[in-house]
């Protein structure tokens, strides 16, 4: 019994969706749902995107975004702290909140000392998090 790999994907933006390992015969069965199309091969989506135009799994790049400054005063005044971001990334703040980013700059105030962590997640883009400390107004 001949056995093969499988990587589904998005159509549209080369996410990696999921892997499968099946027998060729079963292959069919694992394909037949139509929304993702998939190529040969294991590719896990933290390391790779599939370049959908060529069919070809590609490794991530690095994200081109920059934390302009890492620290900030909790005094409640928003500046802005990072610069680069890809357009159309998922951007998720540190209170949980998710937001698609429509601009390429973050701008972030607080008026509470503490560690604030940003995740910046987009196809072919290796996920980054930036870490903003915030330290008491004086």
């Amino acid at each position: 019994m001949s056995v093969i790999s499988v990587t589904f994907y998005d159509n549209i933006t080369g996410k990696v969706i999921n892997n499968s390992t099946c027998s060729v015969g079963d292959l069919p069965k694992q394909t037949s749902y139509p929304l993702y199309p998939y190529i040969e091969g294991c590719f896990f989506g933290n390391e790779f995107y599939i370049d959908v135009e060529r069919e070809t799994a590609m490794p991530k790049l690095e994200m081109p975004l920059t934390a302009i400054v890492s620290e900030i005063i909790a005094d409640g005044q928003p500046q802005d702290i990072i610069s680069g971001v890809p357009i159309g990334s998922s951007v998720k703040w540190p209170d949980g909140y998710i937001e698609q980013a429509d601009n390429d700059t973050v701008t972030f105030g607080v008026d509470l000392p503490g560690t604030y962590t940003f995740r910046f997640t987009a196809v072919p883009y290796l996920d980054k998090e930036v870490v903003i400390e915030a330290i008491p107004a004086t």
